[in-house]
């Protein structure tokens, strides 16, 4: 069976039910593939109910609706057979109905994000091809690249006129000034979070062309700390999406994630979805949100650098802050970032280089081991365990990494 024809069994499927219970994972792909699904959903006047979730929950598995999982279920070898799942992680699930770009030789760490299936069985339901840019969040937000599938959907999504591509700054917000003051993407050490050095930044290049004085600035300022990745995160190809309430595509990546990680997946929906209705308040999250982060990185970047492992508070900003350790500020691999949630604990793990079976194939285990749950990719994963389990875990990643 070929992929297209798994969507399409996959989206006959779904259809096949007259009520849906739609799950997706709380970030920015999970969100956009669920807006997707929902959206296709709606205009075919199919009844369902869409929630956003940090992870499976024992509600989800002893439903006795239908159940389709967006950007999660793939991980889990315990679901039940007739569970839908629209995923592109590593698999154990081992269900028929089942979309995963890595089951049919498609790189789904790189190359389909969970919300580029949903587009493709999307498409099965009826002409959603309008759709295409809400692609773009889980290609940016997931880090993967415009190559193969991801390629193909947005060169759909330009020759429709609803993607746009052009160069330009990399950050993501209103206005370029508050884009770099609240920058994560990357993380600017000195700048992120400082006003007072930004206005001084400002000032000094009024003479100048503002965009290239600034950047020139920024390089000069941060090329010590930051590492080369980070660096060429600064400028390159930006996509914007005259379709959506919010046009550039990498900060309706950020709102959106944001909303979600703060258990605001709601409204992360609800802007994918094309309504404006909260979009102030949104921002408001957006803005909240990336304070969080940078305060985080700030104060472990005081406590200095410790051996791999590092505790944050709140526990749902983890992803982010290892996101920033490894790929901004090349801190030693592997990467630990851990937030406790009363007697449970949610880890983020990094390396640089993947172990042989894929680190996502690491935390599966390890978590397993610990009574918990995790997954992901082959140098990104994450896992939630019960907090005295955390030595075990720690202990574990290293030996698996070769610490």
């Amino acid at each position: 069976m070929s992929f297209d024809a798994a969507t399409g069994e996959v989206a006959r499927e779904i259809l096949r039910h007259e009520f849906i219970e739609l799950y997706a994972h709380h970030d920015a792909d999970g969100i956009a593939a669920a807006a997707i699904l929902g959206t296709a959903l709606a205009r075919r006047r199919k009844q369902f109910r869409l929630r956003i979730v940090k992870e499976i929950t024992s509600d989800i598995l002893k439903s006795k609706e239908a159940v389709v999982l967006c950007d999660l279920g793939s991980g889990r070898d315990d679901l039940p057979l007739e569970t839908i799942v629209i995923d592109h992680h590593t698999s154990y699930f081992t269900g028929k109905f089942h979309c995963n770009p890595r089951l049919f030789g498609i790189d789904g760490e790189l190359e389909l994000s969970g919300a580029g299936a949903a587009y493709r069985v999307a498409n099965h339901m009826g002409d959603n091809r309008d759709l295409s840019g809400l692609v773009t969040l889980g290609i940016l937000g997931d880090g993967q690249i415009v190559r193969g599938e991801n390629r193909a959907i947005v060169d759909e999504g330009i020759a429709l006129g609803v993607i746009e591509s052009k160069g330009g700054p990399l950050f993501h917000g209103k206005e370029l000034k508050d884009s770099i003051l609240y920058s994560i993407n990357p993380y600017l050490p000195g700048i992120s979070g400082e006003p007072s050095l930004l206005d001084e930044l400002t000032d000094s290049i009024k003479k100048e062309p503002v965009l290239r004085g600034l950047l020139s600035k920024i390089v000069i300022l941060t090329a010590e700390s930051l590492s080369e990745s980070a660096l060429n995160q600064l400028y390159g190809e930006r996509y914007q999406l005259p379709r959506e309430v919010i046009d550039d595509a990498g900060t309706l990546m950020a709102i959106v994630d944001a909303c979600g990680k703060t258990d605001n997946g709601s409204i992360g929906v609800e802007i994918c979805m094309r309504s404006t209705h909260d979009v102030d308040y949104a921002w408001e999250i957006f803005t909240e949100y990336r304070l969080m982060v940078i305060n985080a990185v700030k104060n472990a970047l005081i406590e200095g650098k410790k051996e791999n492992y590092y505790e944050i508070h709140p526990h749902y900003i983890v992803s982010e802050v290892a996101d920033i350790f490894i790929r901004d500020l090349a801190f030693p691999s592997p990467v630990i970032v851990a937030g406790k949630e009363d007697d449970r604990i949610h880890i983020s793990i990094r390396v640089t280089t993947s172990p042989e079976e894929g680190l996502g194939q690491v935390v599966h285990n390890l978590s397993r081991d610990c009574g918990g749950t995790g997954g992901g990719h082959k140098t990104r994963a994450g896992a939630t365990i019960p907090s005295g389990k955390i030595s075990q875990f720690v202990k574990g990643v290293r030996e698996a990494v070769a610490v």
